[in-house]
């Protein structure tokens, strides 16, 4: 029989069932007929939803929607995978899915926070995304999710279902790991509270570190390799500034002003002490602060500048880096710091300051006006981003953190600081994009080796796995 007159005949049939004699088609029975599969790129059918890790040596995201070459008939992502002949193909197997940022875990999962909340359910182990369109008997239950964690074959699932927005500020990673490679997220709940919870390498296990007060903002975090959490917090209610240390579910105050201060940087030095820094007075003035956990006292740190020859400071640290917000790495169990100095002579461009153990101006051969500092912390070399002389194109350096020597880390410049750089301590490499050249700068050694290559696509942030 000829196809198209046994559809005919099953259409009529169908349309006739729940019809009575004289009306027209059942609606019911024709959302069913219209959510039938077809072969476009809409998820019109409820289909398992994962990455597509197998064989997937990086995974990135491009700089808008992938091209049209790439887009496949199930996923119109953003997220793309790369593989060792760098190929790119959609990160996702079905979805048009947007994500914001990546972050490759130490058991070669994915956690993935998404631009926009997507609709999942999760059953049997497996997730599905909502179909588009409605689907005839789908009793699945589908829940808005922010942020997605993959184990290293891709399966998927939502870290918490409880997460609307991701806190987001210049100060902070909004993700932080431990040296077990727990997972420290600061967030938004559906109650609107604003909290920092732990999960596991699989995003498993949630503990709730930190919980944010109403009319409580949290300004600064960060996580040290022993799971100890550090908050600086404000009460906009009674202006209180804290700078609190939270481990094993206690907590300790290191500092408390009354003024709506930010901490610039909050910091557990290697002599384990606590530093911080902040340019509104309080008890202790201004500048670099340091708590001694041994006698609990709160000091100045009032060491003298040892400056190179550029020009002579007029400040020691009890006002250093009253000027504005930095950069904070450790390398070789030192401590770096992108401040800009108070003297008149030095103008207005930032510099590398050694802040541990001994303060002192770093200087970088080549750089004006430095931008950025990274680091993978056992090498012996920082990477430096600055401006050039007489240009605002940006040039990067190896600096030395044994005799404080530079080198060109690649040749040229590049005409604006990448905007997702990713430092992999687990992997000992920083890696970033300009355009559809992958840069990338291997520590294994202790000093950094750059290597590039080509993509076929524009993308905004790789992950190596």
């Amino acid at each position: 029989m000829n196809k198209k007159i046994l559809f005919t005949i099953i259409l009529s049939f169908f349309i006739c069932l729940g019809c009575k004699s004289g009306e027209g088609e059942s609606p019911n029975v024709l959302i069913g007929l219209l959510a039938l599969p077809n072969s476009s790129n809409q998820n019109t059918q409820s289909s398992v939803f994962s990455l597509n890790l197998t064989g997937a040596k990086a995974i990135g995201i491009s700089k808008d929607s992938i091209s049209n070459a790439l887009k496949s008939s199930s996923s119109s992502t953003n997220a793309v995978v790369i593989d060792d002949e760098d190929n790119i193909s959609p990160a996702f197997t079905l979805g048009d899915v947007k994500v914001e940022k990546l972050f490759t875990l130490k058991n070669n999962g994915v956690l993935v926070i998404l631009k926009d909340s997507i609709l999942m359910a999760e059953v049997d182990g497996k997730s599905y995304l909502k179909p588009a369109i409605y689907v005839v008997n789908d009793r699945k239950q589908y829940k808005n999710c922010k942020v997605l964690i993959s184990d290293e074959k891709g399966n998927l699932r939502c870290l918490d279902y409880s997460i609307i927005s991701i806190q987001q500020n210049s100060n902070y990673s909004e993700v932080n790991f431990d040296d077990e490679g727990n997972i420290f997220l600061i967030h938004q709940t559906n109650e609107g509270r604003t909290m920092i919870n732990r999960y596991n390498v699989e995003g498993k296990n949630p503990y709730n570190v930190f919980i944010a007060e109403q009319n409580q903002f949290i300004a600064n975090f960060q996580v040290a390799g022993d799971s100890e959490v550090l908050v600086n917090h404000i009460s906009f209610n009674t202006g209180i500034t804290r700078f609190d240390s939270i481990k094993n579910g206690m907590i300790k105050v290191i500092d408390s002003n009354m003024s709506n201060v930010t901490y610039y940087f909050i910091k557990k030095f290697p002599d384990g002490k606590y530093y911080y820094t902040h340019n509104i007075g309080g008890t202790n003035g201004t500048g670099i602060f340091q708590y001694n956990p041994a006698t609990s006292m709160i000091s100045n740190w009032n060491e003298p500048v040892v400056n190179w020859n550029n020009w002579t400071e007029t400040y020691s640290g009890t006002n250093f880096c009253s000027a504005g917000n930095g950069y904070l790495v450790t390398n070789n169990a030192k401590v770096f710091y992108k401040a800009m100095p108070q003297s008149i002579s030095a103008g207005s461009n930032y510099f590398v300051y050694q802040l541990y153990p001994k303060l002192q101006v770093v200087p970088v051969s080549g750089l004006v006006n430095i931008v950025s500092i990274y680091s993978i912390e056992d090498s012996n070399e920082i990477l430096v981003a600055g401006y050039v002389s007489g240009s605002f194109d940006i040039s990067f350096k190896f600096v030395n953190t044994n005799n404080y020597s530079a080198r060109d880390a690649f040749p040229g410049t590049i005409p604006f600081l990448p905007e997702k750089v990713t430092v992999s301590q687990e992997k000992k490499i920083i890696e970033f994009v300009v355009g559809r050249n992958v840069k990338t700068f291997d520590f294994t050694s202790g000093n950094g080796l750059y290597s590039e290559r080509s993509l076929e696509e524009d993308l905004i942030q790789i992950n190596s796995f």
